[in-house]
């Protein structure tokens, strides 16, 4: 990896691979404005795109960035709540954004803080809400009785997908096991032993009557 992660709170125990891209996972708002400069340093130099999500128990704001002379592909996630919905603005990195993040301020409600003209893009100025919050229906009125889910435990995810790994492993083991038996019997069980040589046999001495005495 050569962007530095010293330093970084990472949410999850990231990067992982999503889709074939690096993804890394923040909900501290400094890291991942931290990360996105060391990006830029790194030579990532093309944002392929960045959105705003509503993922139930709360907002992610969802960079894609590409580096065009290798092709190397990265996310980064940044995870922030409903109450305050506030993200640091790359626009300044990569120009390219400044569009994109309006967009995500319109649709999903993600405030990018720095940004150079954070105004509605798609709706009218006066409209209150952000209809793709999930909190809303497709007709823009708030859903009767909606919550928003419990923030995750990323820790314990983690962990459960650890076990989950090592159950998976340790069936694959107990399935080769009786795998190589059959094997073994089908080859005539176990190894045959060393067939040790028969000693040379001994030629027989050679008779000494043909001019001796009787």
């Amino acid at each position: 990896m050569d962007i530095s992660l010293t330093d970084l709170k990472l949410r999850r125990p990231l990067p992982e691979e999503v889709g074939g891209e690096q993804v890394f996972h923040f909900e501290d708002t400094q890291s991942y404005r931290s990360f996105c400069e060391r990006a830029k340093a790194a030579g990532y130099d093309f944002p392929n795109c960045l959105s705003g999500v509503d993922v139930g128990y709360g907002l992610r704001s969802v960079l894609h960035l590409r580096r065009l002379s290798d092709k190397a592909e990265i996310s980064a996630w940044l995870d922030i709540t409903y109450k305050e919905p506030h993200a640091p603005s790359v626009s300044d990195l990569w120009g390219g954004l400044e569009w994109h993040e309006r967009e995500a301020y319109d649709l999903v409600g993600i405030h990018y803080q720095g940004h150079p003209d954070l105004r509605r893009i798609l709706l009218e100025d006066d409209w209150k809400l952000h209809p793709l919050q999930r909190q809303y229906d497709t007709g823009g009125y708030k859903k009767e009785g909606w919550e928003a889910v419990p923030w995750p435990d990323w820790d314990k995810i983690a962990q459960e997908k650890e076990d989950k790994r090592l159950a998976e492993e340790a069936k694959k083991a107990a399935r080769a096991k009786p795998a190589a038996k059959e094997a073994k019997e089908a080859a005539g069980g176990d190894s045959p032993k060393p067939v040790r040589p028969r000693p040379a046999a001994k030629k027989p001495e050679e008779s000494n009557d043909s001019g001796g005495e009787r």
